[in-house]
């Protein structure tokens, strides 16, 4: 699932094509997928893929094209409401409602997409369903099936597990350092090739990684602070294991989009 923003409030777009590139811990392109879509003035979309079954995605890119951009009169947002919606921890877990076309015209199809939650709020599953030909002022039911096969929800994505015990600084050469690089890479502070010294380069990528992330002092000292700090997000226990089953049902959110 990816969540795009038109920040444009007068344009919207009546077709664009997106492309989806899925690569592994080694950096190969394992699945490519294009479609299209479009989107209204000021809205946020989201663009859901189901069946993507692919087990190590280490990274995932997602590109525009061929976008034609209509004025917010020529391409409008048909007003469109969902009612008694509702969670079922039943198995499969679904989500069902009623929506209602607001509209004096027909709509060709209906996108209804929605997310589970945890207790804590974090997104734990994604799922959705289409509804065709929805007449005007029309109000239909729809029910959304959370399979319990969802993969790209429920496993998270492989990372490389980094355990650094030495502090690092200018003039340092060691295994711990080009480890560190390959680590600043990864998150896009650092754009050289892999070396075991600690030099500049290596230093002023770590001092942007401190202010990102907040980490004080902002010096570009591979210190207890840094370390820790980025030990604790690759560490086994760090990585996310969510369940679907373990959605709180109030929490349950849907996303509708029209098209006429």
């Amino acid at each position: 699932t990816a969540e795009i923003k038109n920040s444009n409030p007068n344009y919207g777009a009546d077709n664009f094509y997106y492309t989806f590139n899925i690569y592994n811990s080694i950096g190969e392109k394992i699945y490519t997928l294009t479609d299209n879509s479009f989107i209204y003035a000021g809205e946020i979309k989201y663009i859901f893929e189901a069946n993507i079954i692919q087990k190590d995605i280490k990274k995932i890119e997602l590109s525009f094209s061929e976008i034609n951009w209509k004025s917010r009169d020529e391409f409008p947002k048909p007003e469109i409401q969902t009612r008694e919606v509702k969670t079922e921890s039943t198995k499969p877990i679904n989500v069902s409602g009623l929506v209602i076309n607001n509209n004096a015209f027909e709509l060709s199809k209906v996108s209804i997409i929605s997310f589970l939650f945890n207790e804590n709020g974090i997104r734990i599953g994604v799922s959705k369903t289409e509804l065709n030909n929805l007449k005007a002022f029309e109000e239909r039911f729809f029910r959304i099936i959370f399979p319990d096969y969802i993969s790209l929800i429920t496993e998270a994505p492989a990372l490389t597990i980094y355990n650094f015990t030495s502090n690092l600084t200018i003039g340092f050469k060691s295994e711990d350092v080009r480890l560190l690089q390959q680590f600043l890479k990864e998150q896009g502070f650092f754009d050289r090739e892999l070396t075991n010294y600690f030099g500049s380069i290596t230093k002023n990528a770590l001092i942007q990684y401190q202010k990102k992330e907040g980490i004080l002092p902002t010096s570009g000292y591979f210190g207890p602070k840094t370390r820790n700090y980025i030990n604790s997000l690759t560490t086994p226990a760090a990585l996310p294991k969510f369940n679907i089953n373990e959605a709180d049902p109030s929490l349950t959110k849907v996303y509708v989009e029209p098209k006429r």
